[in-house]
């Protein structure tokens, strides 16, 4: 299991990833229900009608808490498609960042998908403070009635924000940049900086693209990139796949790859048949070799099947060929199905000399 994985209720394993990923598709957002006039818990100190500026949140809301440690928490539009608090539905619930907010992305099905699914969109992204109004401690996504029964430090409540505002208020978190004012947002922890990136995708704002691109870089820490890969597959468009095809085959690490590779074939379909068979040929790493041979047979493209065959005949990797076979195995295509009786039994020829049922291991 890779780092992500750990982080992710839908990355428990790569069968369970490619079941979770046909469900999950890049077009993503709603706008926020406090907005059509849902209210904050009593117990909330308000400030949304005098902060006005995300810059100054930290210390109008430290002086409001008159506390040095306490949550601020505020609200901004999603990405079309992205519904939060939501009930699961044939498991389709997706938990991000933590085990307090739930997401659920929207299919291209018949626009009846939500039809029976209980979503309670009155959320917020809620910052901890914690001597500090310009270091984050703690960040959450979640739904308000959650938050008022989670935290026990003071909670302050700024109101909605625009999501280009909130994306910029939030970069500076996310990529650690240096160089900027003096009260930029930063961090010291690498688990709130990816939770961080994950709200910024959330957020219906172009911006959020390019802060997820940006995450991408090899100098940020490596389960950021493996993290900016799943959303770059989200929300990256066209761009996003040529992103991740650059890295699945010349990223320095190979769980990065391996995350590339995945989510490559789950939102590329047969365009990416051509690039996963040259990595499967070509990746130093074996497993990295073994996740394109398993991404190929979750393709529904014909070609698919082609490249797992000539990986069958022609490749060096007794590891990998012994990938293939299995995987055509499971395909219960024709063609593999011939391919496995000549193996088997001597019928036709081939253009390797050694036979892959015979490799040792």
């Amino acid at each position: 299991m890779n780092r992500v994985a750990k982080r992710f209720a839908f990355a428990l394993a790569w069968p369970v990833l490619a079941v979770l990923a046909m469900s999950i598709v890049s077009t993503l957002i709603v706008s926020s229900a406090l907005a059509q006039g849902q209210s904050v818990p009593s117990a909330w100190i308000d400030i949304s009608a005098t902060v006005t500026s995300l810059e100054q949140l930290g210390p109008n809301a430290r002086r409001a808490a008159s506390a040095d440690e306490f949550w601020v928490g505020y609200t901004f539009a999603l990405r079309d498609g992205v519904h939060v608090g939501c009930d699961d539905w044939n498991g389709r619930q997706v938990s991000f960042g933590s085990n307090d907010v739930h997401f659920y992305m929207e299919g291209d099905g018949d626009g009846n998908e939500m039809q029976g699914v209980r979503c309670d969109e009155s959320f917020g992204l809620f910052l901890r403070f914690d001597g500090s109004t310009s270091e984050v401690a703690e960040a959450r996504t979640m739904a308000l009635r959650r938050a008022s029964r989670r935290f026990d430090d003071p909670i302050v409540w700024a109101g909605e924000f625009p999501a280009d505002a909130s994306v910029a208020f939030l970069r500076s978190a996310v990529l650690g940049a240096g160089g900027g004012p003096s009260r930029a947002l930063s961090t010291r922890s690498e688990e709130v900086r990816e939770r961080l990136l994950g709200a910024v995708a959330m957020h219906r704002s172009a911006a959020a693209v390019e802060v997820v691109f940006a995450a991408l870089d090899t100098a940020k820490p490596s389960e950021l990139r493996e993290l900016a890969v799943f959303w770059a597959s989200q929300i990256g468009a066209d761009e996003g796949l040529q992103r991740l095809i650059a890295m699945a085959r010349g990223d320095d690490d190979k769980e990065v790859r391996q995350q590339s590779i995945f989510w490559l074939a789950q939102v590329a379909g047969e365009r990416a048949t051509a690039h996963l068979a040259e990595i499967a040929e070509d990746d130093p790493d074996t497993e990295v070799r073994q996740a394109a041979v398993f991404a190929l047979s979750q393709s529904e493209d014909d070609a698919a099947v082609e490249a797992l065959m000539n990986i069958v005949r022609m490749h060096d990797n007794p590891e990998v060929v012994k990938s293939a076979l299995f995987w055509l195995g499971q395909s219960g295509d024709p063609r593999a199905v011939e391919l496995i009786e000549e193996l088997l039994f001597g019928r036709g020829s081939r253009s390797r000399s050694r036979d892959p049922l015979r490799y040792p291991g």
